[in-house]
């Protein structure tokens, strides 16, 4: 058996989905279409896939995507925390997973410069972990959320909320607001505001997502063409102004809500109560299974709370990291500077 690491742009798209299909991967993070999207909307980054073969077949792979900046590097698999870990051909075992996994740490064995190698799985005892654990990485559990629609209405879904809840959700329909779905490359420039707004309130240096990102989303003929409807952007406007954004991508019968950015100004007209409320009850007319609504940092307890009261429902997923200790003491410096 051999580990090859292959440009992302040398794999074609049936190959891949074909494995990612057979491995009843559910993520739609490790579609051929979105790592296509990561590619083209980050030119900066390195979208790479770890293929393991033997006698002409494929027998697992590992996507990742790697970035340099400011005498840093990084590599996740796959980018911002989405859930995929390694992908398993049927029959492959943790063997196959560990030699991946292996071949990853190996890209970054005697860097240079300060490095963080990061890994989320979508469940707890994933194949290929003693591989992470050898190499020191740290595992940890991380929360998410998601709101089960199977088997029951968007009425009775609203029911089960806090009083309190919908209440803001009837003032969110009365103040204004306007609910709509983004469909012109032009927004894209409204989008990045948004985003860029949201880090700044968070003290983070940038929004996950570049300007050019949300424009190829946006474009008919752009890298998502090949699975139309994949992801959307919803936008509230209120007084015509853009208020709050959300991007959606759906796959399998589940949306996962991956990106979100508001103008905090607004915020009297609860633009983010109709952005969810009217994100949630197109989930129900599509038929959709569950919405996830993300995963929560450990300290974020207001927006483990908003998630709960929308109804989200906790479950864990697994992440490993790796970061060298000038890379720790660099992000702290970071941190402080954006707090100043």
């Amino acid at each position: 058996m051999k580990i090859e690491d292959y440009p992302f742009s040398s794999i074609q798209s049936d190959t891949w989905d074909r494995l990612v299909e057979d491995a009843g991967v559910k993520s739609p993070f490790c579609r051929h279409a979105w790592l296509s999207l990561i590619a083209a909307g980050c030119p900066g980054w390195r979208v790479g896939l770890l293929l393991a073969e033997q006698s002409g077949e494929i027998l697992g792979g590992l996507p990742y995507v790697d970035s340099r900046a400011f005498f840093r590097q990084q590599s996740h698999c796959l980018a911002w925390g989405t859930p995929a870990g390694v992908i398993l051909a049927p029959g492959a075992g943790g063997e196959v997973a560990g030699l991946l996994i292996e071949s990853w740490v190996n890209r970054f064995r005697g860097a240079r410069l300060p490095s963080r190698l990061a890994i989320t799985f979508p469940d707890r005892n994933p194949p290929g972990l003693e591989t992470l654990r050898k190499h020191s990485f740290g595992i940890f559990e991380q929360k998410s959320f998601a709101i089960q629609l199977s088997g029951r209405t968007f009425e009775e879904w609203e029911a089960s909320l806090k009083q309190s809840v919908r209440n803001k959700n009837r003032q969110a329909l009365k103040r204004g607001g306007v609910f709509q779905r983004v469909d012109r490359p032009e927004a894209a420039s409204e989008i990045y505001r948004l985003a860029w707004l949201t880090a700044r309130h968070h003290k983070r240096p940038a929004p996950n997502f570049s300007e050019r990102f949300y424009r190829l989303i946006l474009k008919p003929c752009g890298p998502l063409a090949q699975e139309p409807g994949m992801a959307r952007l919803y936008m509230v406007r209120v007084k015509g102004r853009p208020a709050a954004f959300n991007l959606c991508v759906v796959h399998a019968g589940r949306m996962w809500l991956c990106d979100h950015g508001a103008d905090e100004t607004t915020f009297e007209a609860r633009p983010n109560n109709l952005i969810y409320r009217s994100i949630i009850e197109l989930a129900f007319q599509e038929g959709l299974e569950a919405v996830d609504l993300g995963a929560v940092p450990e300290d974020a307890h207001s927006l483990a709370g908003f998630k709960r009261n929308l109804g989200g429902e906790p479950y864990t997923r697994l992440s490993a990291v790796k970061v060298s200790p000038l890379f720790r003491f660099g992000a702290s410096l970071r941190a402080l500077y954006h707090r100043l």
